[in-house]
């Protein structure tokens, strides 16, 4: 009885650890969402603290994804220059352990090649899932996996650091290193709000804007104002010709224009309420394969 009892204490303990790591992870996530959403959209003049909380954890998601594919490749690159019997002697000298047992016997070469073709499928694979889910796939994603390789090196160093060395020297590199890190990588989420989340589709929490062209209930005043704006109609209608819909919230849709009244800008936002939209009509995907030159 007593067994079985530790046993589902054994069991609830790791259920509560693992809901309260679920629960870190995605509030991580949603705090690193609302600021790169609001970085990314301060550039055309608005920002949103009402968008769904799953768009803020989508996109924080995304931030970290460089993160984890470096991660991921580091660790097969690891793995595949462990099963060395040269460099895996050096890591042991070097941690300062030594290791018996089966893993302590000499590999294959076979094995170094089989995680020599595991990172090269890995990395295809990222990028075929970037094709696959009509990311705008663009050189900025390969930088972004060095930078991502930074963090992860330099989180290991501190690890490693705090378990291995004992010196007066520790807790003011483990100090040093903290703030350069985070620093280091508040530059990267910068870097990322303004130049990659925009090539991430709306519907995967990214922020690409979509094609669309709205039926809007307004008077000729109305419609005059919204000319002017730099919206434009189909003639003797009140369609607009097709427009870039940054996102939609409860409130309304906003979208980009080309504005008459601020034309040093690049691009200005338009809101626009929802009672006055009678109808949205989306751009679906265009049909394409995958060696199309569009799949880029």
């Amino acid at each position: 009885m007593s067994g079985k009892k530790g046993g589902l204490e054994t069991t609830k303990d790791l259920i509560e650890i693992s809901g309260k790591a679920i629960l870190a992870i995605l509030a991580l996530y949603y705090g690193l969402g609302l600021l790169v959403v609001n970085i990314y959209l301060s550039r055309y003049g608005v920002h949103s603290l009402s968008l769904f909380r799953l768009h803020y954890i989508l996109a924080g998601f995304w931030v970290m994804a460089p993160i984890f594919v470096a991660m991921l490749g580091l660790s097969i690159l690891l793995a595949g220059a462990y099963s060395i019997p040269t460099i895996r002697d050096h890591i042991h000298d070097w941690a300062g352990s030594s290791f018996s047992g089966e893993i302590d016997k000499p590999i294959k070469k076979s094995s170094v090649v089989f995680f020599l073709i595991e990172f090269f499928l890995s990395t295809i694979g990222f990028i075929a899932v970037i094709v696959a889910l009509r990311i705008k796939f663009t050189r900025d994603w390969i930088i972004s996996l060095p930078a991502g390789l930074g963090i992860v090196i330099v989180i290991t160093l501190l690890i490693v650091a705090f378990y291995r060395y004992k010196s007066a020297l520790r807790i003011p590199f483990l100090y040093g290193t903290s703030i350069g890190t985070l620093f280091y990588f508040s530059i990267y989420t910068f870097v990322f709000a303004n130049v990659l989340y925009g090539t991430i589709p709306a519907h995967l929490g990214g922020g690409q804007a979509s094609d669309v062209q709205l039926l809007l209930k307004v008077e000729d005043k109305e419609k005059e104002f919204f000319e002017i704006s730099g919206l434009t109609f189909r003639a003797g209608t009140s369609q607009t010709d097709t427009v870039k819909l940054l996102f939609a919230d409860e409130n309304g849709y906003v979208i980009l224009v080309k504005s008459q009244s601020f034309p040093q800008a690049n691009w200005s936002t338009l809101s626009i309420k929802k009672d006055i939209a009678e109808a949205v009509l989306y751009q679906g995907f265009q049909e394409w394969s995958f060696g199309s030159s569009d799949s880029f």
